[in-house]
């Protein structure tokens, strides 16, 4: 990581930079996700430490809690560094972004033609 970033966090150094605090989460059905506080979770608050650990998590699991949508029943808890915990209810959605670029002549296609306005 170069000299710009932060070591510890990971964002960009400015002057007077200092970093989030650090939250513990973990999902709060134990059976299935184990019994460890993932710390390090660098965030403003509880609720942004949430979604990051969602993220995460979901990279590195197939999305499944992106696919479920708002059926997930997922719940999230979130310790501070004072020890308060923190429950919060976890679902996700993905949004497409579409791109343009002008195509070269050749790769011009014809289109059949629109559905009839009603």
């Amino acid at each position: 990581m170069s000299d710009h970033f932060c070591r510890v966090c990971g964002r960009m150094k400015f002057s007077g930079h200092i970093c989030p605090p650090a939250f513990a989460c973990r999902f709060a059905d134990l059976k299935n996700h184990g019994d460890e506080w993932t710390v390090n979770i660098r965030a403003g608050d509880a609720e942004t430490a949430a979604e990051k650990f969602a993220e995460e998590y979901d990279i590195y699991n197939e999305y499944s809690i992106l696919t479920q949508g708002d059926r997930c029943e997922e719940i999230v808890e979130v310790r501070d560094h004072d020890g308060v915990i923190t429950r919060w209810s976890i679902h996700g959605e993905s949004i497409p972004h579409y791109y343009a670029e002008e195509a070269d002549e050749d790769e011009t296609a014809t289109l059949p033609d629109p559905p009839a306005q009603r």
